[in-house]
């Protein structure tokens, strides 16, 4: 059986991996429109990423008789200035993924 504390980091961490994978698939999507294909596949690629973490958290929640919580998500911040500011902002929550952990 889980402890409480690890049953909280675990949703707070599975709920972090699917804000990252709307994050990542909007910053795809921006890509696009904006005529970057190779960066829209490689964030698209990125999203997929992050869902099958957030996958992996909410079937082990599952597995071990707990209760996955998918909280109310925030919708990611969608306008870039350029294409450098973008991947600036992709590497910036990919430092505070990495804190998080």
């Amino acid at each position: 059986m889980l402890k409480p504390e690890m049953i909280e980091k675990l949703n707070e961490q599975m709920n972090l991996e699917l804000y990252s994978s709307l994050l990542y698939q909007q910053m795809s999507a921006w890509c696009s429109y904006h005529t970057f294909e190779g960066a829209a596949a490689f964030l698209r690629r990125h999203a997929q990423e992050e869902m099958t973490h957030m996958q992996r958290l909410f079937d082990y929640l599952t597995d071990t008789g707990n209760l996955p919580r998918i909280n109310t998500v925030e919708s990611p911040f969608a306008e870039y200035s350029s294409l450098d500011e973008l991947f600036q902002e992709t590497y910036k929550h990919e430092q505070l993924i990495t804190q998080e952990n």
